[in-house]
């Protein structure tokens, strides 16, 4: 039968327990030498004096001690306090079970204990009170951690929900978190009918803006557009009650709203929206850029229509559209009239998207003249709309209308498909005749617009000098750099570019020089009165003069009169097209024509 812990633990040389209170310290000093430097420390806590002689083995023994303890403290010191806690009560633990099962407690524990009464129960009492001790400060570290985990969690949950009702770029509210603020604020403005306001507002140009100078500038002008909503709301007074409880929200796009509650006048709306509009109306300034845009606003009121979030966002948006249609920069306050237009609307965008479907639209070409041997030289390409019930729709009626329904670039890469086809069908017939097609400035603006231009001319192979490409005064004046990009590429790729209705615009000459045209097209309205009015005639005659001086063919559009066509064949006129000559054709009628007179193709230099 063992005797005991205490009799089976071997002994030292002097005879006291190898875990004798001394040598015990010296082995927790050595596992944990946060101050024992070095031998003379550790002798000292053996109850050795440092000037013992120590054999060889045993000082190999401590030095070993020594080594294991500070790869042990390196170790530690790189764990987790619950990691530390758990390394702690297995050690704990294992002294525990070491001291148990070394008594064989399970079987002989009463016998035991009668036998060393005063010796092994409070070994064992101690253990299991130190195990108990520890056991309850790792419940308490891991009850800290895990406090501290969640507390850490639920910070992450809420800069979580933050960024998610947060627009990353402006940092407005989202369209979620907006819709869910609105809809709670409208809900308690039903019993007192407390006045409010959604406005909606789209940046004007704003599009231009990312295809010219790229996203990053365009989100540079999206944080700017923010700022300045912040400074307008806050300048906004009215009977010195300054605005307070005021919403924005960025809904997408370049397209922001926001919410107005609790005001007393009808006027603060629209004095915030003024407010807006001459913000958005200066410049923004990007290092050596100056970019201008402007926006669009449609406000819809509560409780005059309600108090549905849904029916209240979808009524200024369609006042926002009607300020739109109405020529932008400008504000529009919703009405059960707006309804109707914006219905109107809607129904032209779904037949305009038809038509492109079902091929609705057709090309008519009016011939365009010789002045001198009044021969055809070339073609203008004029869309038409065989409406299915409302019969043939010119273009004045509709491209407007696709202009701001942003269906116009649709329509245009359909002419200038259809263009390009007919050029390579009519050059495989023997016809190699000009022909022109109107670019909208939406169209110009597009950066793959001339690799479009290129892939359909290789795709058809169709000669790019026969296509001529009309681009209108006013459509590139103001964006003089963009507009030279675009022609310098349109014009390597070997198309002709004419300038449309001269005279209308800018008239800047010293720009139309940088520019790589061939032709000069006067508008019509400058022979309103060429055959009365002498000043007229001088007018068109100098414009004649300059397009000659700069190496450019002229065309005049618009004849209707033969004393028109007279005066301009006296002028020099290079080319004349109207009415009188010839209306727009079909393309078999305009076959027809030409097979009837020998056409006089124009230069092989495009002019």
């Amino acid at each position: 039968m063992m005797k005991g812990v205490a009799s089976a633990l071997p002994r030292t040389q002097c005879g006291k327990s190898r875990f004798s209170a001394p040598l015990h310290r010296s082995f927790v000093g050595n596992l944990f030498p946060f101050s024992s430097p070095g031998f003379s420390k550790l002798a000292a806590e053996a109850e050795l004096p440092a000037e013992t002689p120590v054999n060889a083995m045993g000082r190999e023994d401590y030095c070993v001690k020594h080594m294991f303890s500070l790869g042990f403290l390196s170790v530690w010191r790189e764990l987790s306090s619950a990691s530390r806690d758990a390394v702690m009560l297995s050690i704990l633990a294992a002294g525990s079970w070491f001291m148990i099962a070394g008594s064989e407690a399970e079987s002989r524990f009463r016998d035991w204990a009668f036998q060393y009464p005063a010796h092994a129960i409070d070994r064992i009492i101690l253990g299991f009170i130190l195990f108990s001790i520890c056991s309850t400060i790792f419940a308490l570290r891991r009850y800290a951690d895990l406090r501290s985990a969640n507390v850490a969690r639920d910070t992450a949950e809420q800069h979580l929900l933050v960024k998610v009702f947060e627009d990353p770029l402006t940092g407005l509210l989202n369209r979620i978190k907006f819709q869910r603020l609105v809809e709670d604020k409208l809900a308690a403005n039903i019993e007192t009918q407390a006045q409010s306001a959604i406005f909606y507002l789209d940046l004007d140009g704003f599009k231009y803006v990312n295809d010219t100078f790229g996203h990053s500038v365009g989100d540079v002008i999206l944080q700017k557009v923010t700022q300045r909503l912040h400074l307008a709301m806050r300048e906004v007074n009215l009977d010195d009650a300054p605005v307070e409880d005021v919403v924005i929200c960025r809904m997408g796009g370049d397209e922001f709203t926001i919410f107005l509650d609790h005001f007393e006048s009808c006027a603060l709306p629209r004095k915030i929206a003024q407010r807006i509009l001459r913000a958005m109306a200066e410049p923004f300034e990007l290092g050596s850029k100056s970019i201008s845009i402007s926006c669009s606003i449609g406000v819809a009121m509560s409780p005059e229509f309600g108090f549905d979030f849904t029916a209240l966002l979808r009524a200024a948006d369609a006042a926002m559209y009607h300020a739109k249609n109405d020529g932008k920069n400008c504000i529009t306050f919703y009405s059960k009239a707006i309804d109707d237009d914006v219905l109107r609307i809607s129904n032209l965008e779904q037949d305009l998207r038809k038509a492109l479907a079902e091929d609705q639209f057709e090309l008519y070409f009016q011939p365009v003249f010789d002045s001198r041997t009044l021969k055809i030289s070339s073609a203008e390409a004029l869309i038409r709309w065989n409406h299915p019930t409302s019969g043939l729709i010119m273009p004045d009626t509709f491209i407007p209308a696709a202009e701001k329904l942003n269906i116009i670039n649709e329509i245009g890469e359909w002419v200038l498909i259809e263009a390009i086809k007919r050029i390579a069908k009519w050059s495989e017939e023997g016809i190699p005749i000009k022909i022109s097609i109107n670019v909208s400035p939406n169209q110009l603006r597009q950066m793959e617009f001339a690799a479009l231009v290129k892939a359909s001319l290789a795709y058809w192979k169709a000669k790019p000098e026969l296509l001529e490409l009309e681009v209108t005064e006013s459509a590139f004046m103001e964006q003089m750099e963009m507009a030279a990009d675009r022609f310098t590429r349109l014009s390597s790729i070997g198309v002709s570019l004419a300038m449309d209705d001269f005279g209308t615009g800018y008239s800047n000459l010293a720009k139309l020089t940088q520019l790589p045209f061939k032709r000069l097209k006067l508008d019509r309205t400058l022979l309103t009165g060429l055959v009365e009015r002498t000043d007229e005639r001088t007018l068109v005659h100098a414009i004649v003069a300059l397009a000659a001086g700069l190496n450019l063919q002229s065309i005049v559009e618009g004849v209707e009169t033969e004393e028109q066509l007279a005066i301009l064949r006296v002028m020099g006129c290079d080319h004349v097209q109207g009415y009188l000559l010839s209306k727009p054709l079909k393309e078999a009628e305009f076959i027809r024509l030409l097979e009837q007179q020998a056409f006089e193709p124009m230069q092989a230099s495009g002019q």
